[in-house]
């Protein structure tokens, strides 16, 4: 059984939902992260930047989640 009919279509779009809303909210944070890191890390900005850009890129968003899926199918399916 498909972990969408196991968890009902609805309960699935909800969460394909909060997932993209929390990942958009997310992804305007970056110029934060960037800014309040210590500077004791001294951990280069422009690559924190570079990896938290593609940590918010779309298509990574998009393996992410049907990774997600693919794991509950494998695993409640």
């Amino acid at each position: 059984m498909q972990v969408c009919a196991l968890l009902g279509l609805t309960i699935a779009d909800r969460l394909k939902t909060d997932y993209d809303e929390s990942m958009r909210q997310s992804s305007h944070t970056t110029t934060d992260i960037i800014e309040e890191m210590p500077q004791e890390w001294k951990v280069p900005a422009e690559i924190v930047s570079e990896k938290l850009r593609q940590l918010f890129d779309g298509q990574w968003a998009v393996a992410v989640w049907e990774n997600f899926m693919e794991c509950l199918n494998e695993n409640i399916g």
